[in-house]
């Protein structure tokens, strides 16, 4: 096979290997959602935390009919404040933020596989960070950490898009560069 197949492959690579990866990364980025709920949790309630339930299936919320991939219940010896509350909501997209940042360094691997493998891995994270941008759920954590912090849902939504891009832009450019 010619060289020059090989270097523009990884393009190839980014548009057909996701659709699987996300399907087996499905659950390792559910769980990873919830846990950083759980960590929040704990950084804020620590022996407060009575309790916790982490369900990563499909599911409806307890007494709504809507349903969600993936949710932690949880009972707290006293009340969350609303900051509380909206540093534990707002903990996933944190961590769905850093990894659209790291999404970025994946250009400095000179291997095909190493760098198409941290594309697809840090790229689904962050864009488990657009997917919760778009949704329209008042349920959702973006609408629960928009409303503890008295911040417009739209302008978290339009920031954690476009980091998201901005972040997939420099990476991918850097891979065209180097």
């Amino acid at each position: 096979m010619p060289v020059y197949l090989f270097k523009y492959m990884w393009w190839f690579a980014l548009c057909v290997v996701p659709v699987a990866a996300a399907i087996a990364l499905h659950y390792f980025w559910g769980a990873a959602h919830e846990l950083a709920h759980l960590a929040a949790l704990k950084l804020f309630f620590r022996k407060d935390l009575l309790e916790y339930k982490i369900r990563l299936k499909w599911h409806r919320l307890q007494g709504e009919n809507i349903w969600v991939p993936a949710s932690i219940n949880y009972t707290l010896a006293r009340e969350e404040t609303p900051l509380e509350h909206g540093f534990v909501a707002i903990a996933p997209h944190i961590m769905h933020a850093l990894c659209a940042g790291t999404f970025v360094f994946g250009a400095a691997f000179d291997n095909l596989f190493v760098r198409v493998g941290w594309f697809i891995f840090w790229g689904l994270g962050a864009l488990d960070l657009v997917a919760a941008a778009r949704t329209v759920n008042p349920y959702s954590d973006l609408y629960h950490a928009a409303e503890c912090f008295n911040i417009s849902i739209s302008k978290i939504k339009a920031v954690a898009c476009a980091w998201v891009v901005l972040c997939f832009a420099v990476g991918l450019l850097l891979c065209w560069v180097t």
